[in-house]
């Protein structure tokens, strides 16, 4: 039972108690049961999150809940994760089993999502790949469970037509957006849900050497699905992250030349290909930095993560460098605050050769200049390049 004292304490000090506790869910939990006054403070902060985990317990659960009008009413945030408990006593059959019960159950909670009136960002989450299926010299003629567990995420956001008037954010975690062919990316609810997203994160999967399923592979995945049923729609975005298992823009076709976000302040990208050389080996494409400069005007922060040029053997004009792209950065992004460049592998240029006449320490006096015009006065934030320029 709670004391005297507590129970006297004013409001607004129950406030900051909840706000002080409201990182641990377990506490604040706890804290809904000392008397109503709390129940009724903390309520909205325990369950702003809820975090449903691939277990049957857990997903029947989160199924109770959205039936709760008076609980419902207050999550904003669905975080989808992998359960941290490893069955080592189950088989391939018993796990094989337990994704097809918990996909089910969470494909009907997505049916019914429209229950929680204020939800602002799912977080969906997509199992890892067994080793032996991402072994490039290996053939699986039955299509494997992650791809339906997608299905039955998906599926039931794409079948739900009531509209989730509050939805704003969709990420879609780790590296397992699987590259499948599927109709549910043309039905009107899923293009409603894209084109209301203010914040859109996804990394893809290759799938060209998994199933029978693998006749759409990521090279085709990107312009037919990534681009035309969900990039040009999301003209809402104000916030981008995208990138790929395989590097994607020259070696994955995506054409970034005919889409613009008119509110985009922030844009990552993870490795991609500057320059679609297999469309016409002699033209150079600026598709890449035309995309990032067209939204100079709006973008307030910029990572680029793992990024390279493309310099192909046989092309006869010179393409520009990274120093001429960082230049431009500098006399374009008038609004930008954030710079992020990061090289894990010190690749700035595939088939780069001496004879174009490119000059490293060119790229990078190029770079430190633009990083400081991002970090002086005129815009501050905080910059940072990681990876070996010199």
């Amino acid at each position: 039972m709670p004391s005297a004292g507590l129970l006297s304490l004013p409001l607004e000090l129950l406030d900051e108690v909840t706000d002080y506790i409201a990182a641990s869910p377990q506490e604040i939990l706890t804290l809904r049961c000392v008397n109503k006054a709390l129940c009724s403070l903390v309520t909205p902060a325990a369950f702003r999150k809820i975090v449903v985990h691939t277990t049957d317990e857990s997903a029947q659960g989160f199924l109770g809940l959205l039936v709760s009008t008076d609980i419902a009413k207050h999550v904003r945030v669905i975080q989808i994760v992998e359960d941290p408990v490893l069955f080592d006593s189950e088989t391939e059959r018993d796990e094989d089993e337990r994704f097809k019960r918990v996909g089910i159950r969470l494909r009907g909670v997505c049916f019914i999502l429209h229950l929680i009136p204020s939800l602002e960002s799912l977080i969906t989450f997509f199992p890892d790949e067994d080793a032996s299926l991402k072994d490039p010299f290996s053939y699986n003629d039955d299509p494997t469970r992650y791809h339906f567990f997608q299905r039955d995420l998906l599926g039931g956001l794409a079948c739900n037509p009531n509209p989730l008037p509050a939805l704003r954010s969709l990420q879609i975690q780790v590296d397992n957006w699987f590259a499948y062919p599927d109709d549910l990316y043309v039905a009107a609810p899923f293009q409603r849900i894209v084109a209301s997203l203010r914040d859109l994160r996804f990394l893809v999967q290759d799938t060209d050497y998994k199933s029978d399923l693998d006749h759409f592979p990521a090279e085709d995945f990107w312009p037919d699905v990534i681009w035309h049923r969900v990039l040009r729609p999301a003209v809402n975005l104000e916030s981008l992250s995208m990138s790929c298992s395989l590097e994607f823009g020259s070696l994955i076709r995506l054409d970034l030349g005919s889409v613009t976000f008119p509110q985009l302040s922030s844009l990552s990208l993870s490795n991609l290909v500057w320059d679609d050389v297999r469309v016409d080996p002699q033209v150079v494409a600026l598709e890449a930095e035309d995309f990032i400069v067209r939204h100079g005007k709006t973008l307030k922060k910029l990572e680029l993560q793992s990024c390279t040029i493309c310099v192909p053997r046989d092309r006869p004009t010179l393409v520009r460098s990274w120093a001429a792209v960082w230049s431009w950065f500098a006399d374009e992004l008038t609004e930008l605050v954030d710079l992020v460049v990061e090289y894990n592998f010190n690749q700035r240029y595939i088939c780069f050769l001496q004879e174009y006449g490119f000059d490293s320490n060119s790229d990078t006096a190029a770079l430190e200049a633009l990083v400081m015009i991002v970090k002086g006065g005129k815009r501050g934030g905080v910059t940072s390049c990681d990876g070996d320029w010199g």
